[in-house]
């Protein structure tokens, strides 16, 4: 696509799931990023077709628009 690049980038060390705007009017330029990542679980040593645990964060990004934009 033409046009279409990365404004911004940051390195969370685990999967990306969703992003999530706010939508209340003057916060536009807040988002939420809920990441996650499949773990081994230790208690499930050996055994075969282990369920993976998943950890996650929540990070909270403030992007306000520059002027060149």
């Amino acid at each position: 696509m033409e046009g279409v690049g990365a404004t911004w980038t940051a390195s969370t060390g685990y999967t990306a799931d969703a992003v999530e705007w706010c939508p209340v009017k003057g916060y536009e330029d807040w988002c939420v990023v809920g990441l996650y990542q499949l773990k081994d679980d230790p208690e499930a040593e050996g055994v075969k077709d282990a369920p993976k645990l998943r950890v996650g964060r929540l990070h909270t990004y403030h992007l306000p628009a520059t002027q060149d934009q």
